[in-house]
């Protein structure tokens, strides 16, 4: 009689350790997916995100740029020099990560991207010192801040796609 007692006992243990046995395993696999599409995402996203968002920031300049060349006055200066303060910030902020230069450093040219930096704060200098009196002194300056900015545009456009290329060809080679 003895042994028709244990025997539920015996398999309830035998149940519950079967099931802890499966869930455990089933939660180690979906860790280990996560753990492998993350490691393989993460710099794409990330290289990826920094090319889409600088990109209308930039224009964003240029147009206030061109919107202050169309029509010069103190109101147009002041916008253009704000919006030029708050998107470079958010720019620095992205580029000057960690994250982001350890991903440059990886994938890229860290020089280049140090580069790049160098020239959006320059551009912010001759920004700054615009004339507030007289804006027909601000025409040559601004044709120049528009050519300068059409570049590190077109420098950062080449770059960025340059190292979203090098992710993909990395990644491609892991998953071979």
């Amino acid at each position: 009689m003895q042994s028709k007692k244990k025997m539920p006992i015996f398999m309830a243990f035998l149940f519950f350790s079967l099931a802890i046995l499966i869930l455990s395993g089933v939660v180690f696999s979906i860790y280990s997916i996560k753990q492998i599409n993350n490691a393989s995402v993460a710099p794409y996203i990330a290289i990826v995100n920094n090319h889409l968002g600088i990109h209308p920031k930039i224009l964003k300049i240029s147009i206030d740029i061109q919107n202050y060349q169309s029509a010069p006055s103190l109101r147009n200066l002041k916008k253009m020099q704000k919006t030029y303060r708050v998107m470079k910030a958010s720019i620095l902020n992205d580029l000057k990560s960690q994250k982001t230069e350890e991903l440059h450093t990886q994938y890229g040219e860290i020089n280049h991207l140090r580069d790049f930096v160098l020239s959006l704060e320059t551009i912010g200098d001759d920004l700054t010192s615009l004339n507030e009196d007289d804006h027909t002194t601000n025409i040559a300056p601004t044709k120049s801040l528009k050519k300068s900015l059409d570049r590190v545009y077109r420098d950062w456009n080449f770059y960025s796609r340059k190292v979203i290329q090098n992710v993909e060809t990395a990644k491609n080679e892991t998953w071979k």
